[in-house]
């Protein structure tokens, strides 16, 4: 997959203007936003224990292999819905 086409404008048509929230709307916006940050954030973080593990069984490391992928297994669980596959 080809991340650069994931399509950017689509999630900016989706952002609310923050200079016409209120504060209160704005520390809501703020808390779904580190959310979101967050769930990407984990993204990252499985996608490189997936290619370590990837590599490893290639290489024959087949039981560091299936530790990390027991980890991603367990990752994958706690990722947030709309980041899940």
């Amino acid at each position: 997959m080809n991340f650069k086409h994931i399509e950017l404008d689509h999630l900016a048509a989706s952002l609310p203007n923050l200079d016409d929230l209120d504060p209160s709307e704005l520390d809501e916006a703020e808390m779904e936003l580190q959310q979101v940050v967050s769930g990407l954030l984990d993204l990252v973080a499985y996608a490189q224990k997936k290619s370590d593990a990837m590599r490893w069984r290639k290489e024959g490391s087949i039981a560091l292999a299936m530790r990390a992928e027991a980890l991603l297994d367990s990752k994958y669980k706690q990722l947030p819905d709309w980041a899940q596959w």
